[in-house]
């Protein structure tokens, strides 16, 4: 661009930014009548480039941007065919053409740019090493080259994502990595640029168990001959229905005939094979940033690097996403496949993700009740909540966890396979008299733990004093200020009302709507905190008390 005088291509840029395509076209049409025509088509070109050639290029790009913006399409693609011949490589003419290739429905063309301009830049970052090691070129030359040749291949990944070319997409982030990535035993445990590449790579492989082809083509008038994406979007829809073919029939005759149908899979069986493929190699390459000791990849003796709460998300949803497509093709496992996401959630790493991000939270959540970790999630929850928690997510997977057991628990559950209130540590002190100077005082022993106190189950009674006490702790803290409390009780006596827990010893709970709602008159988020209470209502006594009350 730097070749073009900015005077010469300032008139056609405000031309296009306000709309007026007529005048950038005429702009444009000025300034090619002054660079030679290019090449035929077929022509081999040797040597270095004309000195003009990138800035009829530039030109030109904008020339078929202006056709676009003004409707003319079918000039525009001939002359977008025209310019994609003589495979550009500058980075301006590129940026500038892709904006025209995506309104002329050409996604396979915009790819093609960008790898060949990669691969282009790849092979002369290649020739310009080979001379450093000779002299003939200075690193400073190739340090140049190769940040042109990602930044290429990055842009290339993205127009991938942009056309929904995932397969090529996962390929070419792995290269990436792979080119760009220090040596093996020279990575630094806080994680290293080219790591994002990795990562890129797994999304692109999540992406792909989803969207194994790329979209089809938009709907045109017939054409005949049909145009070039909708041959290969029809040759790839009948090459998937024949590998469908040949699957079931293996399927029929691992089973005497009777292919089993999958459990809650709507899928055929070609794409379940795609997908489970897919899905491994996300978990594979996002495992590669793990630095194993002695096997133990999830642990305390594993080391991330470079693992953000966002990568570690990441990282779980795969094998969120490995168990739930295991589920959906296979059914039900018997040694249950959701504990290996389960384990890797219940690391000090997911701890402290989880309290950082919603997501994380939300997600170790699922992933806990797809296992049936009820007990050790009932327990967590209640030692948050015990510790300040209040958000609200919290309280709502206590109780639905909780009441998982309350059904079956009966007069004394058991502490061993029941969920248990949480105990707090408690230290006993040896206290001695000792003289000193004539004075009696008392010297401290060492602490010694005391033993473990019993464990106090989660019946009905326990959790109504443990949610009663965290609503009295939060007045005394917050007056009149922390809601979760008491919104807390609300839910817990909501849900003891539909599972027929209640007893005739049970808070009344119109006092205790109304109770809140004198407790927080003053927000205006009461009425949204209270409605799904009053819903619950009988109607009778309990309605006409509230209406009396209102009133």
């Amino acid at each position: 661009a730097a070749a073009v005088e900015e005077r010469q291509l300032k008139p056609i840029y405000e031309a296009l930014d306000t709309g007026n395509a007529k005048s950038a076209l005429t702009h444009c049409n000025k300034l090619l009548k002054k660079y030679p025509p290019p090449p035929a088509p077929g022509t081999v070109t040797t040597g270095p480039p004309h000195p003009s050639t990138t800035p009829r290029q530039i030109v030109t790009a904008l020339k078929i941007l202006a056709l676009v913006r003004g409707a003319k399409l079918d000039e525009a693609s001939v002359l977008c065919t025209t310019l994609l011949a003589e495979t550009p490589t500058d980075e301006t003419v590129l940026s500038t053409l892709s904006h025209s290739l995506k309104p002329l429905d050409r996604p396979k063309d915009l790819v093609n740019m960008w790898v060949s301009a990669w691969t282009r830049a790849a092979k002369d970052a290649e020739d310009l090493k080979k001379k450093a090691k000779t002299a003939k070129a200075s690193d400073a030359d190739v340090a140049a080259k190769m940040q042109l040749v990602e930044e290429l291949g990055a842009q290339s990944f993205m127009a991938m994502v942009k056309t929904g070319h995932w397969v090529m997409a996962q390929s070419t982030a792995f290269k990436l990595y792979r080119a760009f990535a220090p040596p093996k035993g020279q990575e630094v445990d806080a994680g290293y640029p080219a790591l994002r590449y990795l990562y890129w790579s797994v999304m692109s492989a999540i992406m792909q168990s989803e969207y194994p082809n790329p979209p089809p083509p938009v709907p045109v008038l017939v054409m005949i001959p049909p145009p070039e994406s909708v041959r290969e979007y029809e040759a790839n829809r009948k090459k998937e229905e024949e590998e469908d073919r040949k699957l079931l029939a293996e399927e029929g005759a691992a089973t005497n005939g009777d292919a089993p149908r999958p459990v809650g899979s709507k899928l055929t069986p070609t794409r379940r094979k795609k997908r489970t493929l897919a899905l491994t190699l996300a978990q594979r390459f996002i495992e590669t940033s793990v630095q194993m000791k002695d096997g133990n990849l999830v642990g305390d003796e594993a080391v991330i690097r470079g693992m953000s709460v966002e990568r570690f998300w990441l990282w779980a949803d795969v094998l969120r996403r490995i168990a739930q497509a295991g589920d959906e093709d296979n059914g039900p496992s018997p040694d249950n496949r959701w504990l290996v996401p389960n384990n890797l959630m219940c690391t000090q790493l997911a701890t402290a993700a989880a309290a950082s991000s919603a997501h994380v939270e939300e997600l170790r959540a699922d992933i806990a009740k797809k296992a049936n970790d009820w007990k050790r999630e009932c327990e967590g929850m209640a030692l948050r909540l015990s510790k300040g928690d209040r958000n609200w997510k919290t309280f709502i997977t206590f109780f639905d966890a909780l009441f998982f057991f309350l059904p079956n628990a009966g007069e004394t559950p058991n502490p061993d396979e029941y969920p248990c209130l949480p105990q707090e540590p408690v230290e006993v002190k040896k206290e001695e008299k000792a003289e000193q100077n004539g004075d009696a005082q008392l010297a401290e022993e060492p602490k010694e733990p005391a033993a473990p106190a019993a464990k106090v189950p989660f019946t009905v009674e326990e959790t109504r004093k443990f949610v009663q006490k965290i609503a009295e702790s939060d007045d005394e803290k917050f007056p009149k200020g922390e809601r979760a409390g008491h919104l807390g009780v609300l839910e817990l006596e909501k849900r003891l009302r539909k599972s027929a827990f209640a007893s005739g010893d049970s808070p009344n709970f119109v006092d205790l709507i109304i109770s809140y709602s004198k407790l927080f008159a003053s927000k205006p988020v009461l009425p949204e905190d209270i409605l799904p209470y009053l819903l619950e209502l009988e109607d009778g006594e309990e309605r006409s008390k509230w209406d009396a009350y209102v009133e």
